[in-house]
Parts: C-alpha cells; sequence; structure tokens
C-alpha cells in the first residue's frame, strides 16, 4: 500500500467517526471509547513527527515556495505561532530515543509526554546511554503520570541513574541562583521578514562572559590606522570628537559597522537618565511682617 492510500484509507475511516452516534453508547463504554482515541491521537502525532522530520531534512517546504519548514507545519495545522518550530523540535529530540518514539508510535505515550521526556533529555550530558537510562525511566513512569507529574519526576529519574551524583555533580556544586540561571538558559533567532534578525536568550553569567569574549573583539574591527576611513577617531578618555567625558551614569554601546564621520570601525550611541525635574515651582516662602 503506498503512503498516498494510506491516508486516504486512514482519513475515510476517521471520517466515519463523525457518523457515531455518541449519546446510544452505554456509559459504561465510554471510558474504553476515550482511550483508544487518545491513543489513535498519539499515534497521529507520531506520523506528524515523522513527517515533519522529513520535510525539514528533505526541503521540501521551500521547494513549494514556504520560507522554512515551520512556517509551513504551522499554516498547515492552523495552529499558533511556534507551534510548527515545537513539532520540528520534538522530530529532532526523538532521534536518539529510539524507544520514546516507539511508545508514541503504538499509542502508548501521548505527545505531551514525550515532550516532556525530550525536554529533559536534554539537560544531560551527551551520552547515548545515560540518555537512554533516563528516557527508559521515564517511560516506565508514563503508564501512571500524565505529562505534569512526568515533569515533576525528574528529580527521581536524575537519582535513579546517576546515585552517585558524579554525572551532574558539577551543576549541583553550583549555588542555587546559578543552577537555576544555567538551566534556564536559552538562544532564539528569528527572522522579520524585513532583513534583520531577532535575538532572544538568557544564560547564567559565566557563560555570557564568555560569549562576551567571543563577540567583543568582531565589534568593532579596525584594519587601518585610526582616521584613515575618514572618521572621527575616539578618545574614550576625552570623548567622542574632543568633548568632555561622559559621566559614569552614562551608557555607551558599540555596533558593528562604521559610518563616514563616526569613529572608525564602530558606531557609538549613548543614553542617560536627567534628574527629574519638579512640575511646578516650589512656592515662595511668605516673608514676616515687621
Amino acid at each position: 500500500m503506498t503512503t498516498p492510500s494510506a491516508v486516504a484509507d486512514a482519513r475515510h475511516s476517521l471520517r466515519a467517526l463523525g457518523a457515531v452516534a455518541w449519546e446510544h453508547v452505554p456509559p459504561a463504554e465510554l471510558p474504553g471509547v476515550m482511550v483508544e482515541l487518545e491513543r489513535m491521537r498519539a499515534q497521529l502525532d507520531a506520523a506528524r513527527v515523522d513527517v515533519a522530520g522529513l520535510l525539514e531534512q528533505s526541503g521540501a517546504a521551500n521547494d513549494v515556495g514556504w520560507a522554512s519548514t515551520k512556517d509551513f507545519l504551522t499554516a498547515v495545522a492552523g495552529g499558533r505561532k511556534g507551534a510548527g518550530g515545537g513539532l520540528l523540535r520534538l522530530a529532532a529530540g526523538l532521534e536518539g530515543l529510539p524507544e520514546v518514539r516507539a511508545a508514541l508510535r503504538e499509542g502508548r505515550l501521548s505527545s505531551d509526554q514525550a515532550r516532556t521526556i525530550v525536554n529533559r533529555v536534554a539537560q544531560l550530558p551527551r551520552v547515548d546511554e545515560v540518555r537512554r537510562a533516563a528516557a527508559r525511566s521515564f517511560l516506565e513512569k508514563a503508564c501512571d503520570l500524565d505529562a505534569t507529574d512526568l515533569d515533576r519526576a525528574w528529580p527521581t529519574v536524575v537519582a535513579e541513574i546517576d546515585p552517585d551524583g558524579t554525572l551532574l555533580g558539577g551543576e549541583r556544586d553550583l549555588p542555587r541562583s546559578e543552577r537555576a540561571a544555567h538551566r534556564a538558559r536559552f538562544l532564539a533567532l528569528t527572522p522579520d521578514e524585513l532583513g534583520g534578525v531577532w535575538v532572544k536568550g538568557y544564560a547564567d553569567a559565566e557563560s555570557v562572559e564568555e560569549v562576551k569574549a567571543a563577540l567583543l573583539p568582531l565589534a568593532a574591527p579596525v584594519s587601518t590606522e585610526p582616521g584613515a576611513c575618514g572618521g572621527v577617531p575616539v578618545d574614550l578618555a576625552a570623548g567622542r570628537r574632543g568633548r568632555p567625558a561622559r559621566s559614569p551614569g552614562v551608557r555607551t554601546t558599540a555596533a558593528t559597522r562604521a559610518k563616514p564621520g563616526r569613529g572608525c570601525g564602530m558606531r557609538w550611541s549613548s543614553s542617560a537618565v536627567a534628574p527629574r525635574r519638579p512640575r511646578f515651582s516650589p512656592r515662595p516662602t511668605a516673608c514676616a511682617r515687621g
């Protein structure tokens, strides 16, 4: 049976569900019916995940005029912005977890539970044995826990796969605030469809210092002598163009390209908060009469 015919047969079978008189189903049978429907939805989600991953790998959505695969998936699903990206992240996360993918295909695991497992396992070291052990522990608990409770079972899973704390000991040694920031780190690059890209992210202070150390040398590249590009050299001690140096409350940032008439190799911008003035002048003090 070809893939299009299999999809057509599945749609025909699902169409028959719309003709079922559910109000005539005995109440005692409704729980079992709901269980089967949820299993069917999980199996359908597994097929969606498989097709989404293949779309991303082949670039077929781009070939038919879409800017990205995630935009195509969001459009055809009619979901909220980001739904397509979430499906692609789930497909990518399941590539290294064959047991979780198999459970989703068999309808033993919901897509929400699979997404929880993928997100948690991604926090572990990149060791296949360790990640698969965590996935197996999650699958055992998924029989009795929903996605929320499965996520809360993360400390138990870690204790099972790493009872001595040797794998995650380095992170546990960090202070609580730093550990929370380390786990919450992320980076998102979102094109604005106007030629630019929105950059959004969060990280702990140590990681940010590493990023700054890598990017700051590129923020103001100068390959010639100061002033050779036609701009005005900047003296950080005296301020721009001979002006007095800024007060400590003024914030200065450097961009990545220069413009004629500005400092060589960088563009400067500053902002400062001026002291607030009273809206009304204070009333004059009445003079004492003699």
